[in-house]
C-alpha cells in the first residue's frame, strides 16, 4: 500500500486504513477483552491513538505502527480493567471491613486519616473539572457505564468521550499529585 512510506495526515487515507485494518484490529481487541462492547472500545481507541500519532509520526511500516500502537493500548486496557474490577469489585461491605481489620494502632490510624485527607483533596479538585468532563467521569466510575453507553447517553463521539476521560485522570493527577494507581484505589472508598 502506498501509505506506507509518508506521513499519514489526510482523512480519505485515515478512512482507507480504518476500512482496511478495523476488523483485524476488533478481532486483536474482542482477544484481549472478551467482550465485543469493550473490543468496539478498545478499537477506536485505537485508531484515535493512530490517527493522533500519525500526525507527528514519519510511519515506514503501516500494520507495524498501527500494531504497537494495538498492542500498548490493550497492556493499558488491561492495567485499567484489572484496576477498574478491583474498584467494582469492593462492596460497601468490602470496603468497611477492611477499616474493621486495622488495629487500633497508631500507624493505621495515620494511613486512615491519610486517606481521608486525600479523598477530600480528590473530591474538593473533581469540583473544579469543566461539567461536562465531571458529568463524563462519574458516568464511568459512578455508574460503571462503558465508552460506548456513555457517548450514546450524552450523543456525543466515542473520541470525545476518550478524550475526556484521559483529560479527567491527567486534571485529577496533575491536582492532587496522586499517582494513577492509588487514585483508582481511593475511588474505591469514594463516590465523587
Amino acid at each position: 500500500m502506498a501509505l506506507e512510506s509518508f506521513h499519514v495526515q489526510e482523512e480519505a487515507a485515515i478512512d482507507r486504513i480504518f476500512k482496511k485494518y478495523f476488523n483485524r484490529i476488533f478481532y486483536f481487541a474482542l482477544h484481549i477483552c472478551n467482550s465485543p462492547a469493550a473490543a468496539e472500545d478498545l478499537t477506536q481507541e485505537i485508531f484515535i491513538k493512530f490517527w493522533e500519532s500519525s500526525k507527528t509520526t514519519r510511519i515506514l511500516s503501516l500494520e507495524s505502527f498501527l500494531y504497537t500502537i494495538a498492542k500498548r493500548t490493550a497492556i493499558d486496557y488491561m492495567r485499567k480493567n484489572i484496576n477498574r474490577e478491583l474498584i467494582l469489585s469492593l462492596s460497601e461491605e468490602d470496603r468497611s471491613l477492611y477499616w474493621m481489620q486495622l488495629d487500633d494502632g497508631e500507624d493505621e490510624l495515620k494511613q486512615k486519616i491519610e486517606m481521608e485527607e486525600k479523598l477530600s483533596q480528590i473530591a474538593r479538585v473533581a469540583e473544579k473539572m469543566p461539567k461536562g468532563r465531571l458529568e463524563i467521569f462519574k458516568l464511568r466510575w459512578e455508574e460503571g457505564l462503558s465508552i460506548k453507553e456513555i457517548a450514546k447517553r450524552l450523543d456525543i463521539s466515542l473520541s470525545t468521550v476518550n478524550i475526556q476521560l484521559r483529560k479527567a485522570m491527567d486534571f485529577l493527577k496533575d491536582n492532587t499529585h496522586i499517582p494513577t494507581v492509588e487514585l483508582l484505589l481511593l475511588f474505591a472508598f469514594w463516590e465523587i
